[in-house]
């Protein structure tokens, strides 16, 4: 029992395990290597520094719900009441993100950098709708509830700018905190069906992470956590399905692995 019991957290828990090991494994190579050599020793001197990154994460909407659900009735955009007193819940769900990018970096201080890092984000958002039987804004189903998703699948053009904070670099490693702004604008979309909103397209987060900068002989590797928290409410205007006014506001938030090369 103990062990199914493992195994199953283990699979709910499978990317961020993957993340993490991700994240120490380079980490521990160069801390590994044998001898006094340094690496790259007048790297940092240079005033601009050009490279490229490749980034996977899990990504979300944080909802809220608004008054209507909590009332438990409504009205959509034409004005016709929606009884919402069979919705149970809307449930978010992390999904996995991919993204790729090229990165600016101009030298402001010894330990001090300003970075521009334009991406282009691939997404999944997933909602999850929970109704009891007797509602009938929702699905057929069976039993005392039912649910249905809405998966969207939206692809980003993004402008981090970022300031970055070294520490004092010891041998081939250097330790950093990074954070900023990081606009954003959706290029297209793709819906598997009518979602019951649409997306707005434009969004604006604040971020920050740490990393380590990783000195190698030909080039520096540096892997990098950075969590986002998105200010801008993406629950569109247009309204698809009565169910959207049980939701007030969506707000992105996400993890995210970097590995920077430069």
């Amino acid at each position: 029992m103990y062990s199914t019991n493992l195994w199953h957290k283990l699979h709910l828990y499978r990317y961020q395990i993957i993340f993490v090991l991700a994240f120490f494994l380079p980490l521990s190579t160069v801390l590994a290597q044998a001898g006094p050599k340094i690496n790259l020793p007048y790297v940092d001197q240079k005033k601009i520094h050009y490279g490229f990154f490749v980034s996977t994460g899990l990504s979300g909407f944080k909802q809220t719900y608004s008054q209507a659900y909590f009332d438990r009735i409504g009205f959509d955009p034409n004005n016709n009441p929606v009884d919402l007193d069979g919705v149970l819940s809307i449930q978010t769900e992390r999904q996995l993100s991919l993204g790729v990018g090229f990165i600016g970096n101009l030298k402001l201080a010894e330990a001090l950098d300003v970075r521009v890092t334009p991406k282009a984000g691939f997404y999944t958002y997933r909602l999850t709708y929970q109704f009891s039987d007797s509602v009938s804004i929702g699905p057929p189903g069976n039993g005392d509830f039912r649910a249905e998703q809405d998966n969207i699948e939206n692809v980003r053009f993004e402008m981090p700018i970022l300031l970055k904070l070294k520490s004092q670099r010891r041998g081939n490693i250097r330790a950093y905190f990074i954070g900023g702004i990081n606009p954003s604008v959706e290029v297209t979309g793709r819906r598997e069906k009518e979602i019951a909103f649409e997306m707005a397209g434009f969004d604006l987060a604040l971020e920050w992470g740490f990393g380590f900068d990783l000195y190698y002989p030909l080039f520096r590797f540096s892997p990098e956590i950075r969590f986002s928290h998105g200010l801008m409410n993406m629950k569109g205007t247009n309204a698809n399905r009565p169910i959207a006014v049980a939701v007030d506001r969506l707000t992105t938030n996400s993890v995210t692995l970097y590995f920077n090369f430069q």
